[in-house]
């Protein structure tokens, strides 16, 4: 079912502030996964590019403050999230 264009921008808005979040060492990696994927699959495809934006930005400042394991953990957690929505035949986050 198709969401209204106002619960679409409200739900990019909350996903990219937990990308952001992310950027500042949050530890609700389950919310950003979510948020993830809500900008993945959102329909104009611009959500995807902010996403890859957020992050890549966020691995930026983490080489920089010397936390690239962090950024390197986030994505094989990230990874293994994926897998196991995949192997459980969900597409929900």
């Amino acid at each position: 079912m198709r969401r209204s264009s106002s619960a679409d921008t409200d739900a990019m808005k909350n996903a990219r502030q937990l990308l952001r979040s992310a950027m500042s060492g949050i530890d609700d990696y389950a919310a950003v996964y979510r948020a993830w994927i809500a900008m993945e699959t959102e329909d104009s495809g611009i959500g995807i590019g902010v996403a890859r934006e957020l992050v890549l930005d966020w691995g930026c400042v983490c080489t920089a403050e010397g936390t690239a394991d962090e950024y390197a953990a986030f994505w094989i957690d990230y990874l293994a999230f994926e897998l196991r929505q995949v192997l459980g035949g969900s597409s929900e986050g």
